[in-house]
């Protein structure tokens, strides 16, 4: 069959006049937009790595695949559309998220009149059979959508399909390569203020997580059944796979690891950490401040130390707030290991990048003042390797937080009241480098 997998949706002009609003959507946890974002590599961009598998997984069965990135490429409906036609699909892909719900209903209504559409996404669940009376959609895959969506263009018929996930390092390491195209690729980044120029190579050396933090919209909607400790490739695997990409890609100047939580055991972490210097380029991930602890509870220093030996030159972590912030968001975490962490890791010479929350449900004005504290507490140490991106928590079906109705917005709406915090803080853009002060609760 010839199928065409689509990341996209459409523009919106800025509520305020600051220009055109482009979406990011498929490889992003939170889908949500930037006004006149660049595309070039310079900015971030996810790169749609479960897009990406899906379309090697489904030319391993002979397929005719094509992976538009409608959003990589600021198109809007019309050029989308256009270039869907020009694929000539017997089926469309289509992954639709709950920000971009009411857009991604009408985008499908006229996909549909190309093709039938297979409608995935975190959205998607077993209990939204309104998503099949969508105009276009044949068929909706539930949760982490690889093995469903194959199957379903083995032997599926239309209708809600069977929810499947990829369980053990076996059925992980016999995915195929993911597709990275030579043109695209190159454009996708999370670049942080340290990354040297040129090409980041993206990847993922495992996914899920096990903390089931309330607010993570993957972990509810994708990974219900499973942890990152059961979805972890090899280091035989991964090597072979980062191998490729340096092949294909020769560009590449530093890598970045866009697992939800890097969390190798210690010794797997040491051969991962072996293998990363081989390769002789600066290299990041995505993780926690609790990641590597000794059995007496305190960091794991050595285990820190050895991976910066191999290369390790900056980590995002999620922090989400003080004590409060963490014990509302079931972060399981301690704030003194933050505290610990931060500064631990910048006199290494790691930069660290942390991620913050307000408005979390069941929290008061105290919790987000605590936050802002320790937000200026942790850029004090060393600036110059510290930065950081608030946003607000922004309810959907998929969490835990649903019963609490009159906290649930768009996070799009969020977005747009932290830009204007930024703005009134004078802080360049939604990724700052100075901690803001006198926060306006």
């Amino acid at each position: 069959m010839r199928i065409t997998l689509l990341n996209f949706a459409p523009p919106e002009p800025d509520p305020r006049g600051a220009g055109i609003r482009w979406w990011h959507k498929s490889g992003a946890r939170w889908p949500a937009t930037i006004p006149d974002r660049k595309n070039d590599g310079t900015e971030f961009f996810p790169y749609p790595f479960l897009l990406s598998y899906l379309k090697s997984l489904l030319e391993q069965d002979a397929h005719q695949v094509v992976l538009l990135d409608g959003c990589l490429e600021k198109w809007t409906t019309d050029q989308a559309l256009a270039a869907v036609a020009a694929t000539r699909p017997d089926y469309v892909v289509f992954e639709t998220s709950e920000q971009t719900e009411l857009p991604d209903r009408l985008t499908v209504g006229r996909l549909g009149a190309l093709a039938p559409v297979v409608l995935i996404g975190p959205n998607v669940s077993e209990d939204r059979d309104d998503l099949l009376d969508w105009e276009g959609v044949h068929a909706a895959v539930p949760g982490e959508y690889l093995l469903s969506t194959r199957d379903f263009f083995r032997t599926g018929g239309p209708g809600m399909q069977r929810r499947q996930e990829i369980i053990g390092t076996t059925a992980m390491d016999a995915l195929p390569f993911a597709h990275r195209d030579p043109v695209t690729y190159p454009r996708y980044n999370a670049r942080f203020k340290t990354t040297p120029a040129g090409v980041q190579g993206v990847f993922v050396s495992m996914w899920g997580c096990q903390y089931r933090c309330n607010f993570c919209i993957w972990v509810h909607s994708w990974w219900s059944r499973s942890s990152q400790f059961q979805k972890a490739f090899s280091i035989e695997r991964l090597s072979a796979e980062l191998d490729r990409m340096q092949h294909d890609f020769p560009g590449i100047t530093s890598f970045y690891d866009d697992c939800d939580n890097h969390d190798y055991r210690k010794p797997e972490a040491e051969r991962f950490a072996e293998m990363m210097g081989r390769r002789g380029l600066p290299w990041a991930i995505l993780t926690r401040a609790d990641t590597f602890m000794t059995r007496g509870g305190e960091i794991d220093r050595d285990m820190w130390r050895a991976y910066r030996e191999a290369g390790l030159y900056a980590v995002k972590i999620g922090v989400e707030g003080g004590q409060a912030a963490m014990d509302a968001t079931n972060k399981r975490l301690d704030e003194n290991v933050v505290r610990e962490f931060v500064p631990f890791m910048q006199d290494l010479g790691i930069s660290v990048y942390s991620s913050f929350m307000l408005g979390i449900p069941n929290t008061d004005d105290e919790a987000d003042h605590a936050t802002m504290r320790l937000i200026a507490d942790l850029a004090d140490h060393r600036p110059d390797l510290f930065e950081y991106l608030i946003s607000y928590c922004d309810v959907t079906r998929v969490v835990p937080f649903t019963a609490d109705t009159e906290n649930r917005r768009r996070l799009h709406d969020g977005q747009l009241a932290i830009e204007d915090l930024y703005a009134a803080q004078g802080l360049p853009g939604s990724v700052s480098t100075v901690a803001p002060n006198n926060f306006p609760l």
